[in-house]
């Protein structure tokens, strides 16, 4: 058998081109594989063969990256227009279709807990929603409200959903633990908790009817409310 000598880099593969899309989607790469811990500069930059260095040219920092990697994400987000339905049901189908492009991407809703997404991908899905609220009646001053609750929520639904499904991988037994919890109830004492204790079991399995549901009474809760908030 002939043993090879080293590859030159002329019969090497060509490195892909470093730009701003190859630097997100490398990290969102890392960020599907690992979620927000595991996308570093210098992981996303070992990803490309590259220094860290060179990243920056074409992001400030890590906060920086991670903004840019969510704001392209955000732009997969499909709004659902006329042929979708009223405004209540094109908000709705908003919300949810916001709510599923999130948590197809790890724990990245985590990173809207604190901040304000201001990238124009997530503007235009502010933009649009203002524009389907706009067909409701209610006030400005409501809409804007909306506009931050219905974000909230989005956030927060898509967080719990990543939160669970890691404890579901790292701490099965733990979930378990809750169920026999309130299996073991006395009737006497929580006679409400022991007899829906098949439906808090169901908390994980019907998950899209349970987002359906909420996300309607968010939308009712807002029309009913808009009085009080002009």
């Amino acid at each position: 058998m002939v043993e090879k000598g080293p590859v030159s880099r002329r019969e090497r593969p060509a490195k892909p081109a470093l730009s701003l899309e190859t630097i997100l989607s490398a990290a969102t790469e890392l960020l599907d594989a690992d979620g927000l811990d595991g996308v570093t500069m210098r992981r996303v930059a070992q990803r490309l063969d590259t220094g860290a260095a060179s990243l920056y040219v074409y992001v400030r920092n890590r906060d920086d990256l991670l903004w840019l990697v969510w704001d392209r994400i955000a732009g997969d987000i499909e709004v659902p227009g006329p042929e979708a339905g009223d405004w209540r049901e094109r908000t709705v189908q908003l919300v949810l279709n916001s709510i599923r492009n999130l948590t197809e991407h790890r724990d990245l809703a985590l990173l809207g807990m604190a901040v304000i997404p201001l990238g124009p991908n997530s503007l235009r899905i502010s933009e649009a929603l203002l524009a389907i609220l706009d067909e409701s009646g209610i006030g400005r001053r409501a809409r804007v409200w909306a506009v931050d609750l219905i974000a909230l929520y989005i956030v927060a639904t898509a967080a719990e959903a990543a939160t669970r499904e890691k404890r579901l991988q790292e701490d099965k037994p733990e979930l378990e633990r809750s169920q026999d919890i309130l299996g073991s109830l006395a009737p006497q004492t929580f006679p409400h908790l022991h007899d829906l204790r098949p439906e808090f079991a169901a908390l994980g399995t019907d998950t899209e009817a349970r987002q359906r549901w909420m996300a309607e009474a968010l939308v009712n809760g807002i029309l009913s409310t808009s009085a009080s908030a002009q």
